[in-house]
């Protein structure tokens, strides 16, 4: 494309009629020093990662990481997820009425059911969390329990996780 550009340009230049020739050769130096100017400024600013138009380069946080790839792109110390397992366990305090459960994940419904008197369930659940120069996050597990001869409760806990590994959490409601 450049090259035809300048083939252009420069045969535009050497058929002007009635000029010397030396300066139909200056004004062919000048069109190719404008034409690579250019270029050159267009290619900064497609390939400088602030500024680029294209998601495969422009960076908007600067972590150095293309928004394209970035997990988190208006963040610069998170760019990839992260994923670990919570093996929840639950027990029943009620005695004499099924109860029905709820487990929450940062506030989100991940798990729900109905949970027999004086019995316990075990739940997997997959927690997907944000890293980057930190591969840690904070989650809180919270299970609620409605019915049952003692009333709502509820039962929580905060844990730091890390990518690739499981929990155990154990829970009385």
């Amino acid at each position: 494309m450049l090259f035809y550009l300048i083939t252009v340009l420069l045969s535009m230049g050497s058929n002007m009629e009635g000029r010397p020739k030396k300066e139909d050769s200056r004004i062919e130096l000048v069109i190719i020093a404008v034409v690579i100017v250019v270029a050159v400024i267009l290619a900064a600013w497609v390939l400088t990662p602030s500024i680029s138009p294209l998601a495969g380069i422009h960076d908007t946080d600067g972590d150095g990481r293309a928004d394209l790839r970035d997990a988190a792109p208006d963040d610069r110390t998170k760019w990839t997820w992260g994923v670990a397992t919570i093996v929840v366990t639950i027990h029943s305090q009620h005695l004499v009425n099924e109860t029905h459960y709820k487990v929450y994940l940062n506030e989100y419904l991940k798990k729900e059911g109905d949970l027999a008197p004086g019995g316990h369930v075990v739940k997997f659940i997959s927690a997907r969390f944000l890293i980057g120069s930190i591969d840690s996050a904070q989650i809180v597990v919270t299970v609620t329990s409605t019915g049952g001869e003692l009333g709502d409760h509820t039962d929580q806990d905060t844990l730091t996780v890390y990518d690739g590994q499981a929990y155990a959490l154990s829970f009385t409601v």
